[in-house]
Parts: structure tokens; sequence; C-alpha cells
């Protein structure tokens, strides 16, 4: 069943539809959600991320590594690889655009990689989330990157 241009009332208006309804179409399953991103990549890393643009492995690891990275941050779990990959994945993000347009150092992606990691250092996840309780298992004592 292809999905491709069909209207779904209610959710964005588009234009040139009748003035009082609001339809928006759903994007074709063809579009993957790294290509539009990745196809713009300019700079030194252009050739690498316009290769890896809308392949099923970018769009799965892109989306799972959000899911888990999200998921870690909500719960306090794992704070140490969520932040890590986190971090990375802005970084990354941050590298498709090089040279960037404006400060190269005060970008919001490096911004937030570096939240990231603060956030790791102080902890959060002990007081408001399931940290306390995950740092007791007997699999992240033994291995206290899990952390």
């Amino acid at each position: 069943m292809v999905l491709d241009d069909v209207p779904v009332r209610g959710l964005l208006p588009h234009r040139g539809d009748v003035p009082g309804h609001h339809v928006a179409h759903l994007p074709c399953p063809h579009h993957a959600p790294t290509k539009g991103f990745l196809s713009g990549a300019e700079g030194p890393f252009a050739g690498i991320y316009h290769d890896l643009a809308g392949t099923a492995f970018a769009n799965w690891a892109f989306l799972l590594g959000l899911l888990g990275i999200g998921l870690a941050l909500t719960l306090g779990i794992g704070m140490r690889i969520a932040a890590a990959t986190g971090a990375t994945l802005y970084v990354m993000m941050w590298s498709v655009a090089l040279p960037p347009q404006t400060n190269p150092f005060l970008d919001e992606h490096l911004t937030l990689a570096a939240v990231l990691v603060g956030l790791t250092l102080i902890g959060p996840g002990r007081t408001l989330g399931l940290g306390a309780t995950w740092e007791k298992l007997p699999i992240v004592q033994r291995f206290p990157w899990l952390r």
C-alpha cells in the first residue's frame, strides 16, 4: 500500500487547498529521515555523508540511536553511554555543514553536546530518575561504563 500524497485532514495547512480546509499530505514512504539533511552536506566530509544519505543503515542507526538516547536521558539510566553517543551524534550533525556560516565554536550542536556531557557529570538521573536503582544492579556495578 503506497501512501504517497494521501490527504489527511486537520494536520497541517497545505497551499492550494480549498480555503478553510487544512489538509496535510503524508510523505512518500521512499523519503528517508537522513536523506534530506545528509544530501545537503558541504565541506570536507560531504562525500561520506552523501554516500550515507538515505541508506537503510543510516536511517535505522539514526532513529534507533535517538530512541536509545532519549529513553536513557528520560529514565536517568545509562547516562554515560547516552551522553557519549548523543554528543557524538551532535558533533557529526555539526560536521555536516562545515564550514559553518556563523561562529564555528558557538554552534547549537556543539553547545548541546557539552550539555549532554555536563548532565552526565552532575548525575541528575540519580535523584530525578531511575539512576540510583540502576546503579545498584549487579551488571552495572560490574561494568561501571553502564552508569
